[in-house]
């Protein structure tokens, strides 16, 4: 029956404790149990973590390259009718405002060809 009575005194010291720590925290003494601590060591536990595991690293600076890179769909011709290689350029024709029924016409010029 002893047993009982410092295990029950026990778990009531612990609920005074963390009343108390709880208390103190509130009034910005210490951090307890709802505060968060502001995560400064996540950067070390990083450089830890690649030190075991190198690929990790690898996988990170893809998905980072992959996210910055700018997603272009591939049609096989030059972009924006610039040939580089070539040296050529094709320029649309201009629109005029009154030919929105009139069917497109192909008046570009031919790229030089040689």
């Amino acid at each position: 029956m002893t047993w009982l009575w410092w295990g029950l005194g026990a778990v009531v010291a612990l609920l005074v404790l963390d009343r108390i720590a709880l208390w103190a925290e509130s009034r910005g003494w210490i951090y307890w149990r709802r505060r968060s601590r502001g995560g400064g060591g996540g950067g070390v536990f990083a450089d830890v973590y690649l030190l075991f595991q190198p690929s990790r690293q690898h996988i990170v600076e893809e998905q980072d390259r992959q996210r910055l890179t700018i997603a272009q769909k591939e049609t096989g011709e030059p972009p924006l009718g610039i040939d580089l290689d070539g040296g050529t350029a094709v320029l649309p024709p201009p629109k005029h405002s009154g030919d929105e029924d009139a069917p497109p016409t192909n008046d570009a010029p031919e790229p030089p060809t040689g």
